[in-house]
């Protein structure tokens, strides 16, 4: 099996600026700087279930996409036509 970070690091570095920037507008960030491993730790825990989610909801079924043409650019032929004689 794939290691989960792997899975939705991309999507991790994609929400945790918007996730930040949202925490930061709200008031829920420290704005001291002694309070960084806070700010950071809050981040991670909001930002990994919205990235989780995006790639399971957005990342995964587009890349299921490319599946359905081959390398030709030709729609996959999935219930192919029995041989004709």
């Amino acid at each position: 099996m794939a290691d989960p970070t792997g899975l939705v690091g991309y999507s991790l570095f994609i929400w945790h600026e918007p996730v930040m920037l949202q925490s930061h507008r709200a008031g829920l960030l420290p704005t001291a700087q002694s309070g960084f491993p806070w700010a950071l730790l809050g981040v991670c825990v909001a930002a990994v279930p919205v990235a989780t989610a995006s790639y399971w909801l957005i990342e995964y079924p587009a890349s299921l996409l490319g599946r359905l043409k081959d390398h030709r650019g030709r729609p996959r032929e999935f219930s192919p036509q029995p041989a004709t004689r």
